[in-house]
This record gives C-alpha cells, structure tokens and sequence, in this order.
C-alpha cells in the first residue's frame, strides 16, 4: 500500500508528525580531568590557514589562533587578530610591533616559516617562535612542545 500524501493546508504545505525530523540535540559538554596540581600551563599562538595544521608564514598571518596547554591537554582558547607583517614582499616595522602587542601574554608561537627580522623581534619580546612542526597537525604539535618544555624544566631542576 501506498503512504498518504501530506496534503496542502491555508498557510502551505506542513510535514506530517511522522515525516518532520526530531529537533536537534544540544552538544554534550566534554568532561575535563583536572589539572595536576603545580601543572604549568603555556599559551601558544599557531598561524594557519585551516585544515588543523601549522601551514601558514607568520608573515602572511592576520590572526593567531591562541591554545593553552597543560599536564591535561590542549584546548583552543580564543583568537587574536593583527596586520600582516609582511607588506609587498618585505617586512614593516611598525607592524612587527602591532603584532607584538597583539601576542602579549603568548608564550611561543608555532609557524610554517619566519624570517630572521621578526624571529629577534619577537624574542626581544620574550617571545618564542619555532617552525619545527611546520605543516604539522596543531594539538599534537602543541602536545609535543609542552613535554619539550617540561623536559628542559626538569633538566634544569635537576
């Protein structure tokens, strides 16, 4: 046998009750485990143009997706936005120093390539930048600073 048509009402054609779809669920929150106790927690900007990977030159970039890292994991925490640094081929200055500003508070940044000019600047500033995990995938690149970091820490406690 042949189901019924859904038939046009006044105001247009309404889904039966059986053919509507059911209202979409809220997304469950994801549980965190707690944060040792004493755990360090890093903030590292990475340039990238998607895909989840560190694939962009920090040059090019006009925003900085910013995570934080601990003994737990990595969590994306917000966005920071600048000028490019980079202008026509050439580095600017007075925009190295808006980006900069821009990355106040960050730790390190993760990048496909840098050149020698902001690499210094951005040290100046207390800044790291390191493109050893260019093209990467950003958590596990991001994980795999953060043993690095404690690695060297415990090296130098010790």
């Amino acid at each position: 046998m042949i189901p019924p048509r859904a038939k046009p009402i006044a105001t247009g054609w309404a889904p039966s009750a059986k053919t509507a779809a059911p209202p979409p669920r809220p997304p469950r929150p994801r549980p965190r485990r707690p944060a040792r106790p004493g755990s360090p927690k890093l903030l590292v900007a990475v340039t990238t143009q998607g895909g989840g990977r560190i694939n962009q030159h920090f040059g090019h970039a006009t925003e900085f997706q910013v995570f934080e890292v601990d003994a737990t994991g990595v969590r994306f925490a917000f966005h920071r936005r600048c000028d490019n640094y980079c202008v026509d081929g050439g580095g600017a200055e007075d925009r190295l120093d808006r980006v900069i500003a821009a990355l106040d508070g960050i730790d390190t940044v993760l990048v496909a390539k840098i050149g020698d000019c902001p690499r210094e600047g951005l040290a100046s500033a207390g800044i790291t930048a390191r493109d050893s995990w260019a093209h990467d995938y950003i958590e596990p690149a991001i994980l795999a600073l953060y043993r690095e970091r404690m690695t060297q820490k415990q090296a130098i406690t010790a």
